[in-house]
């Protein structure tokens, strides 16, 4: 496939597939004598795991290091990445939790329009 039927397939746009091939996330594909890239069909794959694990929460470094793991040692490094992220997505489900509650009294009638902001603040706060 050419670059630009990646970036289609993958819901990117062909500057994102350029980067990701300088930053080495995708490995540099084989050209046309015209000078084209032609990907394989896994690049696409590839591309949208990129994107769904930075929706996630991961930074590009941490894919690139999960992508780096290759020998017995690495097992540590990943294992140190993945908890760090589990702290990370605990602490914000403990954020969304309050948000849910200072919410929920709002839909109760417990609060008011002019008080959601106070609630919000209290229940972030509160979550930390």
């Amino acid at each position: 496939m050419r670059i630009g039927e990646v970036a289609e397939k993958a819901g990117v746009n062909v500057q994102t597939l350029r980067y990701y091939e300088r930053r080495g996330l995708l490995s540099p594909p084989p050209r046309t004598p015209g000078g084209y890239r032609i990907y394989p069909l896994e690049t696409v794959k590839r591309v949208r795991f990129i994107q769904r694990i930075q929706e996630l929460g991961f930074s590009l470094v941490d894919v690139e290091e999960l992508f780096s793991l290759k020998d017995a040692t690495a097992s540590t490094s990943a294992r140190r990445i993945a908890s760090e992220k589990r702290a990370s997505v605990r602490a914000r489900m403990d954020h969304l939790k309050a948000l849910d509650a200072a919410l929920t009294h709002l839909i109760a009638g417990e609060a008011d329009g002019s008080a959601l902001s106070t609630w919000l603040i209290e229940a972030l706060i509160v979550a930390d």
